[in-house]
């Protein structure tokens, strides 16, 4: 999901929906007022001639992180199918522990030793007061945690997700990112880098194959609940100024801030290229009786429950257009250490939104906390 900013980004292509539906689900195009089917966007020539023309396709939802959009009946682009060799990777559920916050957790005692090893001190640039203003790019070595998720083959990989480092070997990342409709299971994870095209900014990039894929076992999708996976990679991570691992918020209540950051590389609209930056944005947090309100008609198959306190967060641009959309899942909601200013807490795991950008409209978050006991037993369990 790309971090979108209207005020400072021109012509950037959003959906608003006004219901969820689901993939194949029947629809009503209300442009044309014809029946419709909700399909990919690609297999859509009608929306995709209204983005070319900067104006609004009708967004069903969305399928792991593709857009799905009401389609005519007419319209609807037939596809086929191909093969393709992929490398193998282990994909495994655990069980599920008592998930909750906990005090003196391994994680607060890994964090103390992450943030113990010496590194270079560099100016940030972006605080959590509400003089900050967000959709700006990040500055190098100012988000060292931050992963990006990559599919398809090694020759042409697609990135498309983004996570966060919080070990030498895992990545914390969403559920719906470990798999995509059209590539597969995701197969690579890049850290360190801040443009992914240059090879000329200051960053120092290391790659990894996913060795391992660990999924929340209570994870039951197209229910948009309990979205948290963890990626094992096949080597660890080599700590530099660049590389190393944020810490997890352990607390059940958020800490006294008036916002929090949210980061990724994300696309510039629904079938648009992705941002080669790594862009960064404050988001304020939205009560959850008003993010319920905004998700009242999510419907029995996403969210049966609401949106629930417990396990999830909401935040984004209030009277404003800033938010997280696709390409950013899975991607960190995280908040700067009153102690060391280079060291982030993990709040939050980017999960789903309602469009892009849309003011007043929140973004939902996978709450970290819930999930510290199930993310120590993998991650330091030995």
């Amino acid at each position: 999901m790309r971090l979108i900013n209207v005020m400072l980004i021109i012509n950037i292509i959003t959906l608003c929906a006004s219901g969820q539906f689901y993939r194949n689900d029947r629809c009503r195009v209300r442009d044309l007022q014809e029946a419709g089917r909700c399909i990919l966007i690609r297999n859509c020539p009608y929306a995709l001639k209204l983005v070319h023309q900067y104006r609004y396709p009708q967004l069903c939802g969305f399928y792991g992180i593709d857009p799905i959009v009401c389609c005519p009946l007419n319209n609807i682009a037939t596809t086929t199918s191909t093969t393709t060799t992929t490398t193998t990777t282990t994909t495994t559920t655990t069980t599920a522990p008592e998930v909750g916050p906990r005090t003196n957790s391994i994680s607060e005692q890994k964090c103390k030793e992450y943030s113990a090893e010496p590194s270079e001190e560099v100016p940030a640039t972006i605080g959590v007061g509400p003089s900050v203003i967000g959709g700006e790019k990040a500055s190098a070595e100012e988000f060292p945690h931050m992963a990006v998720l990559g599919y398809g083959d090694e020759n042409a990989i697609l990135w498309l997700c983004g996570g966060s480092l919080i070990s030498e070997n895992y990545i914390l990342t969403a559920a719906h990112c470990t798999y995509s409709a059209e590539y597969g299971d995701v197969k690579f994870v890049r850290l360190g880098d801040l443009n992914l095209k240059l090879d000329t900014d200051d960053a120092q990039p290391q790659t990894f194959n996913v060795a391992s894929i660990v999924r929340f076992p209570e994870y039951k999708p197209p229910i948009q609940y309990h979205d948290i996976a963890l990626l094992k990679l096949d080597k660890p991570a080599n700590f530099t100024k660049y590389v190393r691992p944020a810490c997890l918020y352990d607390q059940r209540n958020l800490p006294d801030y008036p916002r929090a950051i949210a980061t990724g590389w994300g696309k510039l609209g629904f079938v648009g290229d992705a941002s080669d930056d790594l862009m960064k944005v404050t988001l304020a947090y939205y009560t959850n009786d008003r993010c319920r309100q905004v998700y009242s008609n999510a419907g029995q198959r996403r969210l049966p429950s609401g949106i629930l306190d417990d396990m999830q967060i909401c935040a984004g641009g209030i009277n404003e257009s800033k938010d997280t959309c696709q390409g950013d899942s899975g991607g960190p909601l995280q908040i700067r250490s009153l102690d060391n200013y280079k060291l982030f807490y993990i709040i939050g795991v980017t999960s789903f939104g309602k469009g892009c950008g849309v003011i007043n409209t929140p973004g939902v978050y996978t709450r970290v906390s819930n999930y510290i006991e199930w993310i120590e037993k993998v991650v330091w369990s030995q």
